[in-house]
């Protein structure tokens, strides 16, 4: 089975990753777009090689040949279009954030749950090799007990940075923008997060929302992580520290990038590199393979999403009062 998608907002990242990983896709089909324009969608279906192209979300959820939607709209307008689109049967894969609120993002996974749709989120960065390599390395033990985890993700903005460092229509600045890849990665490899410490910052950007932030995190297995996520420098770095070992990843996030490895164990040390520009395509096929196999819920499901948006909101409390936050595990 081919999965029949569509993508709301046509975009920079539509236009760049989103629908060139569904083209390529082995088990999907690009098949429609929605924009706020008929012009627009019918632009961007004509160059990126769908059929059709819509200007009202009822026309897409009642396409016969979507089965799946990617939601690459700014942040504010995810609940609402997912939500329509899961009542109208469609399985919503949606960018990360999920949503700009705790109470969003629950109401996007309650639909879903009602519609009997899965719902996902694009957080692509676990299909990443050296993350993935990570991963199991803790998995079997390798490190022993996990100790320490830090993480950081710095990626300058283009431009005026758009709709992003509006607040009404992002929710917050480099925190949510960046900052549901990191905590998802932190919660994939090392477990639950319990409570968070935050600050944030706007120390390079003209506007009402943050440039940089950093928190510090404890996991409920007694793990400690720090992870920082900016749009005034440059990183992708993840760190991994157990009794027995450690692991470091040069490249640990973006879109297109050479990463290394290297492990440490008993007192030897092993490097790998490469290459990663294939996470979005493998998203979409991890995705499309449980619309095809009827799979209860999405890879990267839709309560992963939730947990990322209520850490965020626990970082941006403390940044406020300057205390510690407790989440409910």
């Amino acid at each position: 089975m081919t999965v029949g998608w569509g993508i709301v907002g046509c975009g920079a990242i539509a236009a760049t990753r989103i629908a060139p990983a569904i083209r390529s896709g082995e088990n999907a089909e690009f098949v429609a777009c929605c924009s706020r324009t008929l012009d627009k969608a019918s632009a961007f279906a004509s160059q990126q090689g769908a059929a059709r192209g819509y200007d009202d979300l009822s026309e897409l959820a009642d396409d016969p040949d979507v089965q799946a939607v990617y939601i690459a709209t700014p942040n504010a307008a995810h609940r609402a279009a997912a939500v329509e689109l899961l009542e109208g049967g469609k399985h919503v894969f949606c960018a990360a954030p999920l949503a700009t609120s705790a109470e969003d993002a629950d109401a996007m996974v309650e639909s879903a749950a009602s519609a009997g749709r899965l719902l996902g989120v694009g957080c692509q960065m676990r299909c990443l090799p050296a993350l993935v390599q990570v991963r199991e390395l803790i998995a079997t033990g390798q490190l022993g007990e996990l100790l320490l985890m830090r993480a950081g993700f710095g990626c300058p903005l283009d431009g005026d940075g758009g709709w992003r460092v509006q607040r009404a229509l992002s929710g917050g600045g480099a925190l949510m923008d960046l900052g549901p890849h990191v905590i998802d990665a932190l919660r994939w490899l090392g477990g639950e997060i319990v409570a968070a410490s935050g600050r944030a910052a706007n120390l390079r950007l003209r506007g009402d929302v943050e440039d940089l932030a950093t928190a510090e995190l404890e996991l409920a297995g007694g793990a400690l992580a720090t992870m920082d996520v900016a749009w005034c420098h440059q990183d992708a770095s993840m760190a991994v520290f157990g009794s027995e070992g450690s692991a470091r990843v040069a490249g640990a996030f973006g879109q297109a990038m050479t990463w290394r490895l290297d492990v440490r164990i008993g007192g030897e040390t092993t490097t790998q590199e490469g290459r990663a520009d294939r996470a979005y395509r493998e998203a979409i096929e991890e995705f499309g393979a449980a619309v095809e196999e009827g799979q209860p819920t999405a890879p990267i499901d839709g309560l992963a999403g939730l947990r990322a948006v209520e850490v965020i909101g626990a970082i941006y409390e403390s940044a406020d009062c300057g205390e510690r936050i407790e989440l409910e595990e």
